[in-house]
């Protein structure tokens, strides 16, 4: 398992985009009769139309009759969490390297193996203005993004961001508020799964599945998926039924909230792309060939987890090490020449030396 899992953190280093974001318009009444779609709480797929909007929720009329307030929120929020053992602060790497290397979560700190516990933080709702309509008829556009006519009179789909916004329109859909490591979801099932004394064939039947609720219980995983999913927020309360686990993980799981689905960059903007341009720096110490400190920041940044372990078997003046440090994690430093050794002393402060 460990072999397929490694850390490569591009959302540290994005920049800024040049491509148009398009943005909600600022009088939030025009918002009203905007579509929604639903493919994410139930197994069917539901449709529609925001019949009120505030600044923070919106009020949903469905195809199926049922009216509904769904908080809006503009990106998903990746949640902490607390050690059971020592409510040590554990952040969403912690969790899932962990899990990369030993198939379940050992805290940093105490050394101990347990679930930890997610810190939501309380969050004030003020009473803000609302804004009603009795539209029933949707409309495709939410924001300022503009698509190309003629695609949208040829009604030929193609990789253009126009061509994609004529045709498809914009609408709000579902998505889960929290970003959190599936395998502590699996490794949480799992065990109560074991002390329930029910196969997992047995809980397929009980949920109406074929080859569907495994995959829940699978922690083989890469950053962006592997073999393992979510069960979906009602599929959730029924393995509470059956289960009867405790409440630790709802929100997790059933937590909701409108996001736009529209042609846009990525929210935290672009990739950093293959070539790098970096200036040198100068450097006033006895060595002719240091890294500029920007190269390693990103390097360290891209391929290291905060908290992790940086290895430099070439570590000459000890730049590696420096900026290690400012970035909060910690360094091997490996270096032929003794005559290095107050430079390194220099710029890393207090380090062990081994020789």
């Amino acid at each position: 398992m460990g072999k397929e899992v490694f850390y490569f953190n591009l959302a540290e280093l994005y920049e800024e985009s040049r491509l148009f974001t398009p943005r909600l318009s600022a009088n939030i009444e025009n918002l009203l009769s905007g579509k929604i779609e639903d493919n994410l709480t139930s197994r069917g797929k539901r449709e529609g139309i925001f019949t009120g909007v505030n600044k923070k929720f919106i009020k949903v009329l469905w195809d199926d009759g049922q009216e509904e307030s769904i908080e809006f929120a503009e990106e998903q929020k990746e949640i902490a969490f607390r050690c059971e053992n020592c409510s040590h602060k554990i952040i969403y790497w912690d969790i899932l390297l962990s899990y990369a290397n030993h198939g379940n979560f050992l805290c940093p700190n105490c050394k101990t193996t347990n679930l930890p516990i997610p810190e939501f933080q309380n969050e004030v709702h003020e009473e803000r203005e609302w804004f009603f309509s009795t539209n029933l008829s949707t409309k495709s556009k939410l924001t300022n993004a503009k698509g190309s006519e003629k695609y949208k009179k040829a009604k030929l789909l193609t990789s253009s961001p126009a061509g994609r916004l004529a045709i498809t329109g914009e609408k709000l859909v579902l998505k889960r508020k929290w970003i959190f490591p599936q395998p502590l979801i699996a490794d949480y099932l799992k065990r109560h799964l074991k002390k329930s004394n029910i196969t997992i064939e047995a809980l397929e039947k009980l949920l109406g599945y074929n080859y569907s609720a495994a995959h829940w219980l699978r922690k083989d995983f890469s950053h962006w998926g592997k073999g393992g999913s979510l069960p979906r927020p009602s599929d959730w309360n029924k393995l509470k039924e059956v289960l009867k686990f405790d409440s630790r993980y709802d929100r997790l799981l059933t937590d909701v909230v409108a996001m736009i689905s529209t042609v846009r960059p990525h929210p935290k903007g672009k990739n950093i792309g293959d070539v790098w341009e970096i200036p040198t720096e100068p450097y006033e110490g006895e060595h002719f060939a240091v890294f500029p400190k920007k190269l390693v920041e990103r390097c360290i940044k891209l391929g290291c987890p905060p908290g992790g372990t940086v290895l430099d078997p070439f570590a000459g003046s000890g730049t590696v090490g420096e900026v290690a440090q400012k970035l909060n994690r910690k360094a091997i430093l490996i270096e032929i020449n003794p005559d290095y050794k107050k430079l390194i002393l220099g710029r890393c402060g207090n380090v062990e030396f081994i020789e």
